[in-house]
C-alpha cells in the first residue's frame, strides 16, 4: 500500500524512469505513399491509413483520460490523499530531467474511505521532453476484495502510442505457467485455485477475446509484459506481475487507433469500476 504508492509518486516526479522508455520498442511511422488503385476500392476500414499529429491524439486520449477518472470517483468510495501534495507534486513545471528534457505535470492521489477496500488510487499527467504526453491511473485495492488492482497508461509521442492496460491479480495465480504441466507442489495448486477464482470471475474467454481484439487493432505491435515480484509471492519466484488481459502495444498515430486506444482505455476501467461497485 505505502511504499507501492511512494513508488508512484516517486516515478511521477522523475516522469518514469529511462529503463521504463527503453521497455516499449521504438517504431517509426513512414510517410504513406499513394495507394494503387486496387487498394484504393478496398472499404475505407482496411486502408485508413492518414496520420494524426501527437497533440491531437493526447487530446483525445486526456479526454479519455479525464471521463475514466470521474467514473472511478463516481464508483469507489475515496477521500483525497495528501500525499502528492506533501511532496509537492500535485502540480510542477520545469522538472528538468537532463536528456529526457524538462518535463511538467500533476498528481491526484486518493485513498479508500474504507482502506481494507481500496488501498489507494492515484491519477497522473505527464508531459514535455522525449516523454511527450502520459496519461495513467492507478488503483490498488485491499486484502478485503478480490478485484484485481488497475493500471491504465497510455504515452504518445511523435512516433506511436504506447497503451499498457493492466487488471492485475492481487495473488499470485501463476499465469506464466504451463497449464499442461502436472503440478506436483503445494504452491503449484496454491496458484492454479486462484488462477481458477480470478478466471471464472474475472478473466473469462469473453474478456480474454476483448484484449485480444484490442491487439489486432491494425499496425499495432505488442511488446513483452514486465516481470517482477508479485503481492503475496515468495520473493524467490520472479513471474509477471501482469494479468491474462495485458494490452501493452505501441500503436501507430492513426485515427483507427486512436480510437482504439481511447475505448481499450474505457473498457478496462469500466470493468474495473464495475467489479468493484459488486465487491
Amino acid at each position: 500500500g505505502r511504499m507501492g504508492m511512494g513508488g508512484l509518486l516517486c516515478i511521477a516526479a522523475i516522469a518514469i524512469l529511462p529503463a521504463a522508455i527503453a521497455f516499449a520498442p521504438c517504431i517509426g511511422l513512414r510517410c504513406a505513399s499513394p495507394l494503387p488503385t486496387s487498394q484504393a476500392r478496398r472499404p475505407p476500414s482496411l486502408t485508413r491509413i492518414l496520420a494524426l499529429d501527437a497533440a491531437s491524439a493526447a487530446a483525445a486520449l486526456s479526454s479519455t483520460h479525464a471521463a475514466a477518472k470521474r467514473l472511478i470517483l463516481d464508483s469507489v468510495a475515496l477521500r483525497p490523499s495528501e500525499f502528492a501534495s506533501d511532496l509537492g507534486f500535485d502540480s510542477f513545471t520545469g522538472v528538468d530531467l537532463g536528456t529526457l528534457g524538462s518535463v511538467a505535470g500533476s498528481v491526484e492521489s486518493f485513498r479508500g474511505v474504507d482502506e481494507t477496500k481500496v488501498a489507494w488510487v492515484s491519477a497522473v499527467e505527464l508531459s514535455g521532453g522525449v516523454l511527450g504526453s502520459r496519461f495513467e491511473l492507478q488503483a490498488w485495492n485491499g486484502p478485503e476484495v478480490e478485484v484485481p488492482n488497475l493500471v491504465a497508461r497510455a504515452t504518445v509521442r511523435a512516433d506511436g502510442i504506447d497503451l499498457f492496460l493492466d487488471l492485475r491479480p492481487r495473488l499470485d495465480a501463476g499465469y506464466e505457467d504451463d497449464p499442461t504441466a502436472e503440478i506436483t507442489t503445494r504452491e503449484g495448486f496454491a496458484r492454479a485455485a486462484n488462477r481458477a477464482r480470478y478466471d471464472e470471475a474475472f478473466f473469462t474467454p469473453e474478456a480474454r477475446a476483448w484484449s485480444k481484439g484490442v491487439l489486432g487493432t491494425p499496425g499495432a505491435v505488442p511488446y513483452p509484459p514486465p516481470t517482477d515480484m508479485v503481492q503475496g509471492r515468495a520473493t524467490d519466484r520472479a513471474g509477471s506481475v501482469a494479468g491474462p488481459l495485458l494490452v501493452a502495444a505501441r500503436f501507430p498515430l492513426t485515427d483507427e487507433a486512436v480510437a482504439a486506444c481511447q475505448a481499450a482505455v474505457a473498457e478496462t476501467v469500466g470493468k474495473y469500476c464495475e467489479w468493484m461497485r459488486g465487491a
